[in-house]
């Protein structure tokens, strides 16, 4: 008689740095705009204020699926915030955030930092503005030229969202984000945004972002696994994002 094996869970998490994919091809091309020489314009912004925000959100989920397996993989017998670092209710927050298809981007971050007991970063204000700047992309509402004014009168002024104000007072690097060059209606705000500046300042506010929680995580098992699930093949860095970082400061004022 043949015994029916009994059937087991088998827990997988993500290793393939999804969020240091999408933040490598951004910084590559943005990077590589300093070979085409300098026109103020630049095609990568638009596609690195897309990923960047992507990275974020798969940044959160790969968080949340490698404390998942800690449920599985840790000794019954001890305390898991001994071990870990972070308490049992953390990682169970932490845990939950991947299976969450409610949570937005900024949802998922600021959930990730509470369970871990961080607060807001400095520069959280960058990433909200960077999150309504890619809405405001690829929801199309906030590019719509509109062509006949309120009065009836025929115009092809093209109406501001309400971040732009805030971009046009933003400088990265000692450079203006935004093109100020021509007149408000001559070129539409998505032209305006298109910037090398805008395109390396999109990523670098992503990457400190992550770097942020990298270094604030309560030490313990977790932080020696998230940051050997980082770790990049170059031994002169802490993690892929540190990489990520050094390569926008070598090359940023080539590009700018």
């Amino acid at each position: 008689m043949t015994m029916k094996k009994p059937e087991k869970t088998i827990l997988v998490y993500s290793t393939i740095q999804i969020s240091w994919h999408l933040l490598y091809s951004c910084i590559r091309r943005a990077l590589e705009y300093s070979r085409q020489g300098s026109s103020g314009f630049s095609l990568e912004a638009l596609p690195n204020i897309i990923l960047g925000c992507s990275a974020v959100e798969a940044f959160c989920n790969e968080m949340s699926s490698i404390v998942s397996t800690f449920e599985y993989t840790r000794d019954q017998n001890s305390s898991l915030e001994d071990v870990v670092g972070v308490t049992e209710k953390a990682c169970s927050q932490m845990a939950a955030i991947k299976t969450n298809a409610i949570y937005s981007t900024l949802e998922r971050y600021k959930k990730l930092c509470s369970a871990l007991g961080l607060v807001l970063p400095k520069n959280y204000e960058d990433l909200t503005t960077l999150v309504q700047v890619r809405n405001g992309i690829v929801h199309f509402r906030a590019c719509d030229l509109r062509i006949v004014n309120n009065e009836g009168t025929i115009t092809y002024n093209h109406d501001l969202p309400d971040f732009y104000n805030h971009l046009k007072k933003k400088k990265y690097r000692g450079c203006d984000l935004i093109c100020k060059a021509a007149e408000p209606g001559e070129i539409t705000w998505i032209t305006r945004i298109s910037t090398p500046a805008m395109a390396l300042w999109a990523i670098e506010v992503v990457i400190g972002e992550i770097l942020y929680v990298l270094e604030n995580i309560p030490e313990g098992e977790l932080k020696q696994r998230i940051m050997n699930a980082y770790r990049p093949s170059i031994p002169d860095y802490q993690t892929l994002f540190h990489w990520g970082q050094i390569l926008i400061d070598k090359g940023a004022h080539i590009v700018l």
